[in-house]
């Protein structure tokens, strides 16, 4: 059975905030996609749990990619590099009005593709894991 917890209202608070504009990037020939850094959600978690919250990546894996053909716009198939995946699981930990420790978990998937060399390539996982 499901327990119903009260978040307080400092917490509801925190997450009302504004994100300060600084620290919202654009992603490079991705239209208007916006995102903040996995440093910055690290920070974010880290005043929102006070510290106690943990990353798990559950699974990882790399995909061979499909080339790329679209017989509107292209004369012959197109090669794509392959893209690294994760499932990841992120658990913050809580203390309610009495005492008693809690936990909340959400799962995700993240990708990543492969390029560049092996300074890139040697934190593909990481990398898919802040996706």
């Amino acid at each position: 059975m499901l327990k119903k917890i009260a978040i307080d209202e400092q917490f509801k608070n925190f997450l009302a905030q504004d994100i300060p504009g600084q620290l919202i990037k654009k992603k490079p020939g991705q239209g208007d996609m916006h995102y903040i850094s996995g440093c910055t959600v690290i920070d974010i978690l880290n005043q929102l749990t006070n510290y106690a919250w943990d990353w798990k990546i559950d699974e990882h894996w790399i995909q061979k990619s499909t080339d790329k053909f679209n017989p509107k716009y292209d004369k012959e198939p197109k090669p794509q590099g392959p893209v690294a995946h994760v499932i990841g699981t992120l658990t913050m930990h809580f203390v309610d009005d009495n005492g008693a420790y809690f936990t909340i978990s959400k799962t995700a998937a993240g990708a990543k593709p492969v390029i560049g060399g092996q300074n890139e390539q040697k934190d593909i996982f990481k990398s898919a894991a802040t996706d």
